[in-house]
């Protein structure tokens, strides 16, 4: 393989995840929508924990769990954001 074609699979690559990250966005809105409704709290602790330890279950690496962890925890993070953002408009 040359570097262009790598590129090209990054680029792919990329395009899916982009993708990914709106539709999981999409849902959270909607969970932040029931949960307003229903006055529950944003922050749910134990559901983020479970989150954290599915998708270490799911890693076949190469990424390192830490790392993993640490990606979603920001896309967690910026839905949350978004939900809490949504109650005050």
């Amino acid at each position: 393989m040359d570097l262009t074609t790598l590129r090209l699979d990054i680029n792919s690559i990329d395009e899916s995840i982009v993708s990914l990250l709106n539709r999981r966005f999409e849902i959270a809105l909607k969970i932040g929508t029931l949960k307003s409704a229903q006055n529950i709290p944003v922050y749910n602790e134990a559901r983020e924990q479970e989150v954290l330890d599915l998708i270490r279950k799911k890693n076949p690496g190469p990424l390192a769990d830490n790392q993993l962890t640490q990606i979603f925890q920001t896309i967690i993070d910026v839905c949350r954001k978004a939900q809490i953002q949504s109650r005050k408009d």
